[in-house]
């Protein structure tokens, strides 16, 4: 007898290879089936693996939004190996009113809630609108405070970008690419310890620019960030108009500093160093002379601030120089006037 072959419809030219088409089909389904189940969704938050796709971006969301999401690109080039910096949407109210009291009012309201970033923006515009100097001197307090608070503690605000840690990062680096300050990076992070950062660790990084405008027949010392009102401090200036005028930088910065008057060393801690706790040195920039020598430091004796008496240098409480050494990195411009 001739045997047939499994394949050999011939055989039996009537009958349908019913059999081997459904397992056929159900091969196909259970492939498919298997496919879609290792594919990442877009709400899962599987990382691709696919060639030239090395780091997940970050997906920033704003403060008291839930946490970051980790998601594919595959649209990413290959040589692109971290995801770009993002600044978290801040949700701003329009300011609108009639009065600068009511603004200042509502700037109180907004900051009694804990939405600092619109009580500043009503702070801001509570400000533009006051015309008497007790007001302006009240606003500008206010406003100063919260500044400085918005800055140097880890709120998320417009003037900050999250940045995400890569390996062979130090906060060092991180700091001059932003152009902020280690000081303030570490401070407005918490971090334990700045010697120890993880890759993959997210942080907010300040990056808008400071400028001071310093008066001395005011005798004081005003703050902008991006050019916008930060803070004022009192300053002591220089007897019989020592203290030059013009445009400069900030050139060094140093912790407890040594005083050196007519190249004599004075160590810090000694009672006749007079430099207090910080010391930043100005340098000329422009068209304005050499000044060395020159620069803004804090003081032991508070009964010099808001007079004019010092040897030309631009003295500071102590606690006020320290705030603004955390804040100020090196090359920060400096105005003076009369």
């Amino acid at each position: 007898m001739k045997v047939k072959e499994f394949d050999d419809y011939s055989y039996h030219p009537n009958r349908k290879p019913w059999l081997i088409l459904v397992l056929g089909g159900l091969i196909i389904v259970l492939a498919v089936a298997r496919r879609n189940a290792r594919a990442p969704g877009p709400d899962t938050d599987e990382v691709s693996e696919e060639p030239g796709v090395t780091e997940p971006v970050i997906d920033a969301t704003p403060e008291g939004t839930p946490g970051p999401r980790v998601v594919s690109d595959p649209t990413r080039p290959a040589e692109r190996k971290r995801p770009p910096d993002r600044t978290p949407a801040v949700k701003l109210v329009p300011v609108v009113n009639p009065s600068g009291g009511d603004l200042v009012a509502k700037a109180r309201a907004y900051e009694k809630d804990g939405d600092l970033v619109n009580a500043r923006e009503h702070y801001h515009a509570a400000l533009e609108q006051a015309k008497a100097a007790s007001a302006i001197q009240t606003i500008e307090e206010l406003l100063g405070t919260l500044n400085v608070e918005l800055t140097m503690k880890p709120y998320m605000i417009p003037e900050k970008v999250i940045y995400s840690v890569r390996p062979g990062d130090s906060v060092a680096k991180i700091a001059k690419k932003y152009g902020t300050t280690v000081d303030l990076l570490v401070l407005g992070n918490d971090i334990k310890n700045p010697n120890r950062i993880k890759a993959g660790d997210r942080h907010r990084v300040f990056s808008a620019k400071f400028s001071l405008l310093i008066s001395k027949s005011r005798n004081d010392l005003l703050v902008m960030m991006n050019d916008r009102f930060f803070k004022r401090y009192p300053v002591g200036t220089g007897k019989f108009g020592r203290t030059p005028v013009g445009s400069f930088k900030i050139d060094t910065k140093q912790k407890k500093p040594d005083w050196w008057p007519s190249g004599r060393r004075v160590s810090y801690g000694d009672k006749e160093n007079i430099l207090g706790t910080r010391w930043m040195a100005i340098e000329a920039t422009g068209d304005t002379p050499d000044a060395s020598g020159y620069g803004i430091h804090g003081t032991w004796d508070n009964t010099t601030i808001g007079q004019s008496v010092s040897r030309g240098c631009v003295r500071m409480r102590n606690a006020d120089v320290e705030e603004l050494f955390t804040l100020l990195p090196v090359g920060t411009l400096v105005t003076i006037i009369e």
